[in-house]
């Protein structure tokens, strides 16, 4: 068997170990540093001539390594794909937005001495005159143009005066009976003018916008529910204070209220719900009675009074609920014999409460 530790082929031991006595260590032949190397780039003789030379051309950088270049490129996050989008179709709507302005042919500002109307299918919005000061027609568009400024957007703005509109507001222009012509009168402004502004106070500008701008401005007629509306403004100020204070919905779900489905209720409803309402407001001035008895029903009839009022005029609950409540009640003896005491009379007509 050949030796394999013979002097011709040397093997380093293990680490730790020395070499046997007589073998010659191994050697080592290196690549020469070009950086180091003293015959092709000495790094004090390149540090002196760079000094001495004062036209010497900066040195390059040292090439970085291959395995840096070879890194994927990552690719942009979703979100910051989505914003790059939206900023993109943001400058190119203005853009083309800014030349449809700059053609006359899209809108034209009138006054009484303007008798060139040279635009295709001209129209005119009702918002726009209901918020003038003399309601006459200002703005005449195109249809076209306006149809091109509202393409795939939820909240629809006058282009010219920015006036938050929908389309069923839009009207064909008529020349002859339009062209400073009174659509609006004085008193229509007014009225229109003061429930905005009770509105806005009450449900909020929102609210007015989606599902009372139309019907006030477009049949001249506001929704009956205008009457619980007005009792809530000048009681409570809001709905925000009306159902905190008198139904005691926490501060923390006021923000998931819906009050417009107010619009909806029919007369027979608004009436019933103000006559709940008020009663309810003369329950809470009154002191909780010590008399056993006396509490239970006073709880009984608020909870009654609240629960009517939750579900009616914001939705939170159905008349389910209630009619649950009394069926609890009603499996009980102490109940049976107060809802017998309870004003359960007010909800004839509405709730049909099981029968004994």
């Amino acid at each position: 068997m050949p030796n394999n530790n013979s002097p011709r082929t040397p093997v380093r031991p293990p680490r730790g170990l020395a070499l046997p006595q007589g073998v010659p260590r191994r050697r080592v032949d290196r690549t020469p540093d070009p950086l180091n190397n003293l015959e092709n780039n000495n790094a004090f003789r390149r540090n002196v001539e760079r000094a001495l030379n004062f036209n010497n051309i900066p040195m390059t950088p040292p090439p970085q390594s291959s395995r840096n270049n070879n890194r994927p490129v990552l690719s942009p996050s979703p979100r910051t794909k989505k914003k790059r989008l939206e900023q993109v179709k943001a400058t190119n709507y203005l853009a083309k937005y800014k030349h449809m302005l700059n053609n006359k042919k899209n809108y034209n500002t009138i006054n009484k001495n303007t008798k060139n109307f040279n635009i295709e299918k001209p129209v005119f919005l009702l918002s726009d005159v209901y918020e003038s000061r003399d309601g006459k027609v200002k703005v005449i568009y195109s249809e076209k143009f306006l149809e091109s400024a509202w393409k795939n957007r939820t909240i629809f703005k006058s282009p010219i005066t920015g006036v938050r509109t929908y389309k069923e507001l839009m009207v064909r222009f008529n020349p002859r009976l339009h062209h400073n012509k009174v659509i609006a009168t004085p008193n229509q402004l007014t009225k229109y003018k003061d429930n905005k502004d009770l509105l806005i106070k009450t449900v909020g500008e929102e609210t007015f916008i989606k599902y009372f701008l139309v019907p006030i401005i477009k049949d001249d007629k506001l929704p009956y529910v205008m009457k619980f509306i007005k009792i809530i403004n000048k009681n409570h100020g809001n709905f925000t204070n009306f159902v905190s204070d008198i139904l005691g919905v926490p501060q923390i779900m006021l923000g998931r209220l819906h009050y417009a489905n107010l619009y909806k209720l029919t007369q027979k409803e608004v009436d019933k719900t103000i006559k709940v309402h008020k009663k309810l407001e003369n329950l809470l001035k009154k002191p909780v009675p010590g008399d056993e008895v006396k509490r239970y029903l006073y709880q009984v009839n608020r909870i009654m009074f609240i629960f009517y009022l939750k579900s009616v005029v914001i939705h939170e609950i159905t008349l389910d609920t209630l009619i649950d409540f009394y069926k609890i009640l009603k499996s009980k003896p102490e109940g049976r014999v107060h809802l017998n005491k309870a004003n359960l009379s007010i909800f004839s007509g509405i709730i049909n409460f099981p029968p004994n």
